[in-house]
């Protein structure tokens, strides 16, 4: 990360772990090699929150842009984006 690490969670079924950061962005590491797999560049605000499903199979991230987002885990894409009515 760019920026301090602000949050981070563990696959429930595999080696990873997903960390948010100011520089708001959500990495996916490899514990065993300590590599970082794969960048999400999540949102436009400090991430906040990181978490996975029961299965591993999504991510959950929440930042100070009021959004939560849920993200694949195998592809890094964005399923869904959800926000507050009048959230800015």
């Amino acid at each position: 990360h760019g920026n301090f690490v602000f949050c981070a969670a563990f696959s429930p079924t595999s080696n990873l772990l997903a960390s948010g950061s100011f520089d708001e962005t959500v990495k996916l590491w490899d514990i065993r090699s300590g590599d970082c797999v794969s960048t999400l560049p999540a949102h436009s605000d400090p991430v906040t929150g990181v978490d996975f499903n029961w299965d591993g199979t999504c991510i959950v991230s929440g930042s100070h842009d009021g959004l939560m987002r849920i993200w694949d885990t195998a592809t890094g894409e964005c399923l869904k984006t959800v926000y507050a009515q009048g959230n800015p």
